[in-house]
């Protein structure tokens, strides 16, 4: 009976052992894989790269510095500056009448801080602001917002390629222009003999194409608000006269205000 006993614990103790082993097995088997971690000197799949990718794109690296452009890198966003061909001041010309080109912002406003949010309160009661052509607020060297009044005109300053004679030139240019005229008001012409005046003006074409440069130039907007602040005659010759005052000023910055009749 006391054999019986001492084996019957002996199978009951097997059993036991039997099914804590299967208990441990089955947690092994069902435990997750711990996550696999991306290592520089080893060669990631594209599964990871591509959650690395995704991950890196919901926060899009801030705006770059003046020369230099953002450009994804494996895992990260590498900063790396602008080839040659894309900061020359000719660079993307495009036609924009009378033989003349525009050309990419003056240096002037590269080095503006950008930014795409408003601040609360920010923009004050009868003012307006501008938005530039790639999405972001105009703003000064501090990275403030740019606002102007109700009616009063917001520059754009450029630069373009056109006729930019030298002083002396267009001295000799305007003695041209004036001996046009004096053909334009002669017996000659009137009677339909046009051989002289067309000569005089090809002249004058061939020297306006052989003296090109970069000028200033610029654009204005501004915002009349009905409610606010309705246009009126009054407020549009004032806003012409600000404009083309603007644009003496730039000339003579420049050194060219002979071009602009001083």
């Amino acid at each position: 009976m006391r054999k019986k006993m001492i084996w019957g614990l002996g199978v009951l103790i097997l059993i036991i052992g039997l099914v804590g082993v299967s208990v441990v097995l089955l947690m092994r088997n069902t435990d997750t894989e711990p996550p696999t971690v991306y290592r520089g000197d080893v060669e990631p799949s594209k599964e990871i790269m591509d959650s690395l990718r995704n991950q890196s794109l919901k926060n899009n690296p801030p705006p770059a510095e003046p020369g230099y452009k953002w450009v994804w890198h494996h895992n990260h966003w590498d900063k790396v500056p602008i080839s040659a061909e894309n900061t020359t001041p000719n660079a993307n010309q495009r036609q924009i009448g009378n033989g003349v080109k525009e050309v990419p912002l003056p240096s002037t406003t590269e080095k503006l801080k950008r930014r795409k949010w408003l601040r609360e309160g920010e923009v004050k009661e009868g003012h307006f602001y501008l938005v530039d052509e790639d999405g972001y607020l105009v703003c000064d060297e501090k990275g403030e917002l740019i606002q102007t009044p109700y009616g009063d005109p917001a520059f754009r300053i450029f630069t373009v390629i056109g006729f930019r004679p030298t002083y002396e030139e267009y001295q000799e240019y305007k003695r041209i222009e004036e001996r046009l005229w004096e053909v334009y008001r002669s017996e000659t012409y009137r009677s339909g003999d046009k051989t002289e005046y067309k000569r005089i003006n090809a002249e004058l074409s061939r020297f306006r194409r052989e003296h090109q440069g970069e000028l200033p130039d610029l654009t204005a907007t501004t915002v009349f608000p009905d409610d606010y602040l309705p246009r009126t005659p009054e407020r549009s010759a004032r806003l012409e006269r600000l404009t083309s005052a603007k644009k003496d000023q730039l000339y003579r910055e420049w050194g060219l205000g002979y071009l602009r009749g001083d």
